[in-house]
Parts: C-alpha cells; structure tokens; sequence
C-alpha cells in the first residue's frame, strides 16, 4: 500500500474502515501515521498502534493521553512502551493504583517505576490482588532489604502479607528482639513461621518447645530447621505427580524434641528406565549439649521416633540398658558400662571424639566433655548415609 493511500485511510476514521487501520497499525513501519493511529477514535485501532513498538519517541502529550485511555489494554501497551526519559516516573506510577491488573502488571514491570517507589508503597504493593503485580513488588522489596532503617524492619515484622515478613526473616531476622522472634513463630501463616523457624536460634527454639510441648507450630519448626539439615532426596517425582516430606512422629527424648521425617512415591528416571518405588526416612532434632540442629537417615519403613533411636542404636547398647548397665552419649559415640578387663585405657580418637583414660574424660569439639567414672568400651551410632547405601556416621 502506497503512503498516499495509508494516509487517506488513517485520515477517514469511520468506524467502518476501523478493521482497515487496525490492519495498517500493525504492518505499517511509517512513524507519523503509527503515531496518528494511537490516538484514532476506535479501541481495536489505539490497541493494534500500541502494541507495536515504534522508533523513536512520541511527544508528552501522546503517552499521556494513551495513559488515561478508557481502554485497560491501551494503558498497559502504553506503559510499556512510554520512555523514561519523555514521560515522568511519577505519571507512570500512578497506573500502579489502576482498577485493572494488567494495567498495574504493566506498570510493575518496569523497573524504573518500582525503583521510584518507598519501601512502604512497595510492601501495601506486595499485597495487590494480582499474583504477578505483588511477585514483582516482592522482588523489588527483596533489593531493598539491607538498607531498611531500624524503624521499617519493625513496621514489617507487622505486615498483613506473609511473603513480606518470610522475605524480612530471611534477611534481617537477626536482627529482631526474641519476643518478637517468638511470636513470629506461632504466626498461622506457614510461611513465616518457616522463616522465624530458620532465623531464631535453635537452643531458644529447643526452650520453646520444652516449654509448649503440644503446641503444634513449635514442632513446624522444628521439622523446618531438621529438613534444612536434609542432603538426601527429599521428594520423589512420577507420572502420579511429585510426593514430598511429612512428619509422621515427633517426641521429647532425654530433654531434646526429636522428629521423624517420612517420604515415599514413584521416581521416574527418563523414558527409557521404568519408575520405581522409593521412599527415605529421617530422624532429626535439636540437641541441649550444644551442638544445634541434627539430622540422621533411618530405614525407610521407620515412621516413629522410637523406632528410629533403635534403628542407630548399636545391638550392645541396647543390651547394656536393658541390662541395667550406665550407658551415656556424646553426639554418635556412646560409652557402655562393662567390666575392668575390658576397659578402656589407651588414649582414643573415634571420629572427632577423644577418650582420655588418665582424666576418664571424653571430649568432642562440638560437645560438652563427659566425665565417665566406669569401665567403659565405646560404641558409634551407623545410621544410614544420606546418598547411595550401606551405613554411616551421623552427621
């Protein structure tokens, strides 16, 4: 089509030759009439003009005008297509407050706009109704995190949106006063009582759940801090869709809260190798001796606690307890009671553990020393490896 001829349609805008100039607006590469079919009468024209990207800029008023268009998906082509440098941030963030969500989407994605906004526009953003908006808010709020002041942390921990507390808790939850700390870890959102379970410290969390035994959130978190510790496959993907890991037991044991983690369903390998059946299990918790968080892989048909101890229990120690003999742990070592011509009494390194007879004391770097005052022979915990097969040492 000739220039003369693009010309005298865009010129005619009757609303019967609408289809005609909507067709020119997408095929025409001529600056002047794309930019005269922005601003034709009929929508189906101002939306195929604005959703092709035009060379060069359009005066002020053109944006402006196409910004406060009737029509939601002119505004949207419009913000995307408005240049910084000819349409000021504060007119293109106003479209952030539009009734519609692809006009806000829009203007969300733009990240000039975002960078233009206060942390607390951002985060009232990160609360918009469109999922997308609010991800996009959230990742700008994210780049933000290292420079809140004092008083905006704490205005934070407060907001109504959980993924903006969870993203706080992440990165500045230590920073926060334990009472604040504590509560945020019986919030009923899951998502920040997942961040507040990884950012407290795990002998305050041990605390909170000696103290609240059958509050059921406190052994969430628990589970949260266990499963962080987790390098073994902890979910299993096939044709039934992807299995993942659930708590099946959790209990008190000797002053320390322990859980048991269970997951089980078809992995598929490729097109080529059939699916199989699989499942793992896991025992963790967190210990009073100093040593935090900890976490061991059991046989996989173990679900209880009780089953799990006696799956990494050795048979001796076992039978010494049941015998009535002291039996007393450090870390993955225990010392068993046991008769003087079997005592123990050269100097002993079993894994980091250090027996030392002259002292009758057995240190570790990462645990409180024990004083044992009996014949005693050691005996290592062999769980599971948490990849491939066979036994281990605990981690």
């Amino acid at each position: 089509m000739g220039t003369a001829a693009a010309a005298s349609i865009v010129a005619n805008d009757l609303p019967a030759l609408a289809s005609q100039r909507a067709q020119l607006a997408r095929h025409t590469r001529d600056a002047r009439l794309l930019a005269n079919l922005r601003l034709d009468r009929s929508v189906q024209v101002r939306r195929a003009a604005w959703s092709v990207r035009l060379q060069g800029e359009l005066p002020l008023s053109v944006y402006l005008v196409a910004l406060n268009d009737s029509d939601a998906t002119v505004r949207a082509h419009a913000m995307r297509r408005a240049p910084t440098k000819t349409v000021p941030v504060r007119h293109l963030a106003r479209l952030l407050d539009d009734s519609m969500p692809e006009v806000r989407r829009a203007a969300a994605e733009r990240l000039d706009v975002l960078a233009h906004l206060s942390v607390a526009r951002l985060s009232a953003l990160a609360s918009d109704a469109d999922p997308t908006t609010a991800a996009l808010a959230l990742r700008a709020l994210e780049a933000r995190m290292h420079t809140l002041s004092v008083r905006q942390v704490a205005a934070l921990t407060r907001h109504p949106v959980g993924n903006v507390v969870a993203l706080l808790l992440r990165y500045r939850g230590n920073e926060l006063l334990p009472s604040r700390l504590d509560a945020l870890l019986l919030d009923p959102r899951p998502e920040v009582m997942r961040a507040a379970a990884l950012s407290v410290p795990a002998e305050r969390l041990r605390s909170l759940v000696l103290a609240h035994p059958r509050h059921q959130p406190l052994w969430d978190a628990v589970r949260e801090r266990v499963e962080s510790r987790l390098s073994g496959p902890t979910e299993f993907t096939g044709n039934y869709g992807t299995s993942t890991l659930c708590q099946t037991d959790y209990a008190i044991v000797d002053g320390d809260p322990c859980v048991v983690l269970h997951v089980e369903g078809w992995q598929a390998y490729g097109s080529r190798v059939p699916a199989r059946y699989r499942a793992a299990s896991y025992l963790g918790g967190i210990s009073g001796d100093g040593t935090g968080v900890w976490a061991v892989r059991v046989p996989s048909s173990v679900t209880t606690v009780r089953q799990a101890l006696d799956a990494i229990t050795p048979a001796a120690v076992l039978a010494a307890r049941a015998a009535g003999r002291h039996v007393v742990r450090q870390g993955d070592l225990y010392a068993v009671e046991t008769t003087r011509a079997q005592d123990n009494t050269a100097p002993t390194y079993i894994g980091r553990h250090h027996w030392d007879p002259e002292t009758r004391t057995l240190s570790h770097p990462e645990h409180r020393t024990v004083v044992i005052d009996f014949p005693v022979r050691f005996y290592l915990q062999r769980p599971l490896p948490m990849r491939g097969s066979g036994r281990a040492f605990a981690d």
